[in-house]
């Protein structure tokens, strides 16, 4: 509540105004490589695909993350800087 009546709910509304679009498109990147590398190599269609996220699952699950987590400190850094 002091987060509300210290007069920052503007900010923030102002923050996820301007940065919701990118946050989603994120979060979605994010998730679709994370559901990508948990999947296992022999249900994936294609042999490309396959190939290619197969041998790197746990670099494919990590860069999933950071970019989760990339996009979460914009959204505090722009909310910061206003």
């Amino acid at each position: 509540m002091l987060f509300f009546e210290g007069g920052h709910y503007g900010e923030l509304k102002e923050t996820l105004s301007a940065g919701l679009p990118v946050l989603f498109a994120a979060i979605g990147v994010s998730v679709l490589l994370v559901a990508l590398a948990a999947i296992p190599p022999s249900t994936l269609p294609g042999d490309i695909l396959s190939g290619l996220v197969g041998p790197r699952r746990r670099e494919v699950a990590l860069v999933g993350a950071a970019i989760g987590l990339s996009a979460a400190i914009v959204l505090v850094v722009v909310f910061w800087t206003l």
